[in-house]
């Protein structure tokens, strides 16, 4: 397990995360709590070369949003957090 903690959001506190699976220079597969207690969603991000060598295209895909209000809400507000986050790498 890995806890995060995000600079600009300090009021989310420490974040669990559970990391299910990783392949280096491929994948990195983690589970964390989703914006609904005692649910978890699925996060993939996936490393691919192009074909120039000089770029990589990172692909991250987030499931298990429940099919409420709450949970597009919290899809949303998650993909700026990735778009941020993708942003400073």
């Amino acid at each position: 397990k890995v806890t995060w903690q995000f600079h600009d959001f300090p009021e989310a506190g420490d974040m669990p995360i559970e990391v299910v699976e990783t392949r280096p220079n491929e994948l990195i597969h983690l589970r964390w709590e989703s914006c609904v207690a005692d649910e978890w969603n699925d996060v993939k991000i996936t490393f691919e070369r192009l074909e120039n060598d000089q770029q990589t295209l990172v692909r991250v895909t987030e499931s298990g949003w429940p099919k409420t209000d709450q949970g597009i809400q919290g899809a949303i507000d998650n993909s700026g957090g990735w778009a941020n986050a993708m942003t400073c790498l």
